[in-house]
């Protein structure tokens, strides 16, 4: 049994390892303990890192959102000054020094306007 958890926490998350243990644990005191408080404990302790590992989980994917939505408005916002250069007729190789975009997207944009 332990060689089986070892080799399946092997592939999981830090939390999911976690998850893991207490889920064997709790399986283990129910069948070795018929004490019902005993199991609740165990199950209550699962239950709790369940939350917390969806709580990380949520975090995580806010963080990942906010960065990328950061990320993407940076990126509109090159694009956009690079139009508005390219209307007043500013030098390419000076739009690409100030936006840090390629030569190539801002002669596609110059053929967009």
């Amino acid at each position: 049994i332990l060689f089986r958890i070892r080799k399946t926490a092997q592939s999981l998350h830090k939390c999911g390892i976690v998850l893991c243990c207490f889920f064997y644990m709790k399986k283990n005191i129910v069948k070795n303990n018929k004490n019902d408080q005993a199991g609740e404990v165990a199950k209550s302790a699962w239950e709790k890192e369940i939350e917390k590992g969806i709580e990380i989980g949520i975090l995580k994917g806010i963080e990942k959102g906010i960065e990328k939505g950061i990320e993407k408005g940076i990126e509109k916002e090159k694009i956009e000054n690079a139009k508005k250069m390219l209307e007043l007729d500013i030098d390419i190789n000076l739009i690409q020094e100030i936006t840090g975009l390629s030569k190539e997207e801002i002669n596609n944009l110059k053929k967009e306007l």
